[in-house]
């Protein structure tokens, strides 16, 4: 989250679980400054829609990358739609990757 104006701005650090930004996971903040960091989270989550699944990647130190795919229980998504998760690992998973820094 950014605060203030174009020349006086700073970053604030928060923790969400579970969506919400809760008091006391984030007593650093004052009350309005949670409440904005709840209204960014849930922006967030509307834009984003449902979440379809996730992609983790472990990298181990002799350079070895195992990947896999985990399915939320709320996923419109089930084992079977192997070429469907394809899809989506092949396409905008790997896009969000190439371009994460």
């Amino acid at each position: 989250m950014v605060t203030g104006s174009d020349d006086t701005s700073e970053w604030i650090g928060f923790v969400v679980h579970d969506g919400r930004v809760r008091e006391s996971m984030n007593p650093h903040l004052p009350a309005d400054q949670r409440q904005h960091a709840q209204q960014l989270v849930d922006e967030g989550a509307r834009q984003r829609g449902q979440m379809v699944l996730t992609v983790i990647v472990e990298v181990y130190e002799n350079g070895q990358a195992v990947p896999q795919v985990q399915l939320p229980p709320e996923s419109p998504l089930n084992v079977e739609d192997t070429h469907r998760i394809a899809t989506i690992v092949r396409g905008p998973a790997r896009d969000a990757l190439a371009a994460w820094r």
